[in-house]
């Protein structure tokens, strides 16, 4: 009978665990609870849903540097890169350590073909993280860019070293790089 009653007891927090999991991305209350549901609904491609958790848990916890950061990812996934920027940018004030901040930075400066500003940026997350192979591939792309062949292949080089599954998506963008600055000169 101790044994049914134990077993009894154990079921029912069980129970009430999974319904608390459930509630809380349902009716978040916490920061934590928007911040896990922002995840969830971002993954989903709720982008507007998703902005707005991450502002809710900035509201709730300002000095989230992880809620900034993400919160300016879906800022990017907008469209909207100058806010994504100011949210890079305020993750960095709040962590300087924030490699992925400086990384989204160095994107955005890349795909507005500021190049050195991306090579900054890039290296910064390096500086972090002395393994973000994506940091070494994309400074070396924006290296190639600029036409600093030698620096590139070192970045590459490095990227390869850190995450070998990188070669063929990378020969790809080194091919497109390459093609596009022949057509330029």
């Amino acid at each position: 009978m101790q044994r049914f009653i134990a077993f009894a007891v154990l079921l029912l927090a069980f129970a009430t665990a999974c319904q608390k999991t459930a509630s809380t991305t349902e009716n978040p209350q916490t920061a934590a609870d928007h911040y896990n549901r922002a995840v969830e609904r971002h993954g989903k491609g709720d982008l507007n849903g998703a902005l707005a958790d991450y502002t809710k848990v900035i509201e709730l916890d300002p000095r989230n540097a992880s809620a900034f950061n993400n919160r300016g990812n879906v800022r990017q996934d907008k469209g909207d890169s100058k806010g994504a920027l100011v949210d890079y940018s305020k993750a960095i004030e709040m962590n300087p350590r924030h490699a992925s901040a400086y990384f989204n930075r160095g994107h955005i400066r890349q795909g507005k073909k500021d190049y050195m500003g991306a090579v900054y940026e890039y290296g910064k997350a390096i500086e972090v993280d002395p393994n973000y192979a994506m940091a070494y591939a994309n400074r070396g792309l924006c290296r190639l860019y600029e036409g600093d062949d030698a620096e590139a292949q070192k970045d590459f080089d490095r990227a390869l070293e850190i995450k070998g599954d990188l070669k063929a998506p990378l020969d790809g963008y080194i091919a497109e790089v390459k093609k596009q600055t022949l057509t330029r000169r």
